[in-house]
């Protein structure tokens, strides 16, 4: 009984020119993490799901052509040609090319002008083609980072704030409830449900 939807469908909501069906989800995953193809990518598959990959562009070349997943091993990042493989589930958005790093607590964009990120996050969008969406790096940014964004036409900033997606709130603050092994299911459903989750 649930829709997927694309992030230009909920730029066009934020924007007030779309009304989304009824049970409309958008399902997003930072980092490009192989696990997710081997995981999440044939369920979604099956049941006509689509979802979001924020990616690391730095990463992607790390390895090439396909990999053989080792859970026990370090972290496995997808390549060029395993994102080409799998289109017709995912579509790929912005996660910076290499600012997902922590530098005194924080993320590193935070010690950055905008025009230092700007041109971290036009290699980016360069290796992405279509982003028109960041995942903020750790749920950290500020005022240089959406100007940076705007600078590259990134339209959409997704926090790590919980939360339902608004159009109270600016579209550089998207709320989203994270799900991790943190989570019970019976909070899963009632975030998907919409029930009270506080």
């Amino acid at each position: 009984q649930f829709t997927t939807i694309s992030t230009t469908q909920l730029y066009d909501y934020l924007e007030g020119r779309h009304i989304l069906p009824v049970n409309s989800i958008l399902i997003t995953f930072d980092d490009g993490l192989l696990s997710t193809k081997v995981y999440a990518y044939p369920i979604l598959k099956e049941h006509g799901f689509s979802a979001v990959q924020h990616i690391i562009s730095s990463r992607t070349g790390r390895f090439e052509g396909e990999q053989v997943f080792d859970g026990n091993g370090p972290l496995q990042f997808f390549t060029a040609d395993e994102m080409k493989q799998m289109t017709d589930v995912f579509q790929f958005e912005a996660h910076t090319h290499n600012l997902h790093q922590f530098s005194k607590g924080a993320g590193i964009a935070l010690e950055m002008s905008s025009a230092d990120i700007a041109m971290d996050l036009q290699q980016n969008v360069n290796m992405l083609t279509d982003a028109i969406s960041l995942a903020y790096p750790f749920g950290h940014y500020d005022e240089d980072m959406i100007e940076a964004m705007k600078e590259v036409g990134l339209l959409i900033g997704f926090t790590t704030n919980e939360g339902y997606a608004n159009m109270q709130q600016s579209n550089y603050e998207v709320n989203r409830f994270g799900i991790t092994e943190n989570k019970t299911f019976e909070q899963f459903t009632s975030y998907v449900k919409g029930v009270n989750w506080s």
